[in-house]
């Protein structure tokens, strides 16, 4: 409890320390790791490192103020608007964690899918682990449990399909989708590719630099977080 309450208490917005970067740059790695496996959530990750409600306010902060300040050329009120520092270390992290892990894992799910499923099952279990110790319960909670179980066991049941479409077009689309599972703890966007068919071949294109697919597949990331996390706020 006494941790839970300093960590709503520090300003990760607005890091001013080599300390604070190097926190933020590791939690977004963290994030990015759990993001490109199915079953994940970067979003729970977030929310264990006490960084969730930060991060959503600052993708919120794109509004009509920051177009206002960019067509102003008020650079520095900005990037303090949008919590650029913030974003800009956690982003980092993201990528580099998905540059560098995407090919182990595109190899690893093609040689051994037995043992790397098993290990994503485990970081399910310690996700769920580590945000029910967070919780306060009662009967509404309990209530939620039960309905988002519920949910989850009918999208695990889902059969992934065979034949998807890989065109720029689906791909922006379903990063639009993925997006908006990944910023909520507890649903993984990489198993929303994974249903939508999209997955090996996205970390195919992230092996092989595929820049086309990579673009499409992020400006619709773009367009759904920008959306999702108002409703989220």
């Amino acid at each position: 409890p006494e941790l839970t309450a300093l960590m709503k208490h520090v300003d990760y917005s607005h890091p001013r320390t080599p300390r604070g970067y190097l926190r933020l740059y590791l939690t977004g790695f963290a994030m990015g790791a759990a993001d490109i496996v199915p079953g994940v959530s970067g979003g729970t990750m977030a929310f264990i490192l006490g960084i969730y409600e930060t991060l959503i306010n600052a993708i919120k902060s794109f509004d009509l103020t920051a177009v206002r300040l960019l067509l102003a050329r008020r650079f520095g009120a900005l990037f303090d608007h949008v919590s650029f520092r913030f974003l800009l270390a956690v982003g980092l992290g993201i990528l580099t964690a998905v540059f560098t892990l995407s090919n182990l894992l595109h190899s690893a799910l093609e040689t051994h899918p037995l043992f790397v499923f098993a290990f994503f099952g485990g970081l399910v279990v310690a996700s769920i682990v580590g945000i029910g110790v967070k919780i306060r319960w009662n009967a509404a909670t309990a209530i939620a449990l039960i309905v988002g179980t519920v949910v989850a066991f009918w999208l695990v049941g889902l059969n992934p399909l065979e034949t998807a479409d890989h065109s720029p077009l689906v791909l922006f689309f379903s990063g639009m989708i993925a997006i908006m599972a990944m910023i909520l703890p507890g649903i993984s966007g990489s198993f929303i590719l994974l249903i939508l068919g999209q997955y090996q071949f996205v970390l195919g294109a992230v092996k092989s630099l595929d820049l086309v697919s990579i673009g499409a597949l992020g400006i619709g990331c773009v367009i759904g977080i920008l959306g999702f996390s108002r409703i989220l706020s």
